[in-house]
């Protein structure tokens, strides 16, 4: 390529298209230590129930898999699971001792 006068002060564009690190969805929750805070928050916001609900829910789900050896693909859809069936299970229980009085 011949530069032109033209072309001397002319810088070329670097390229800005930086290699970002991918993370598989597939395969990103396949362990139960992958979950951590971030994702008991998200799914607190998700179920409108606080984090400690969603720790204790954790726990079971923890508790549950070592107990009968039980394993999950995704340990994070699994924790969803566990929450929303505690929340509605507690849910229903207010309604019900609110019929009462």
């Amino acid at each position: 390529m011949v530069e032109t006068e033209e072309d001397q002060g002319k810088e070329e564009p670097k390229n800005t298209n930086k290699r970002k690190e991918v993370i598989p969805l597939k395969g990103r929750y396949s362990s139960i230590d992958s979950l951590g805070e971030a994702e008991f928050t998200e799914i607190a916001q998700i179920y409108r129930v606080t984090t400690p609900f969603v720790r204790s829910k954790f726990d079971d789900l923890v508790n549950y898999c070592e107990s009968s050896g039980k394993h999950y693909k995704n340990y994070f859809a699994a924790l969803r699971n566990f929450v929303k069936n505690g929340a509605i299970q507690i849910r229903k229980e207010v309604a019900y001792a609110n019929s009462k009085r």
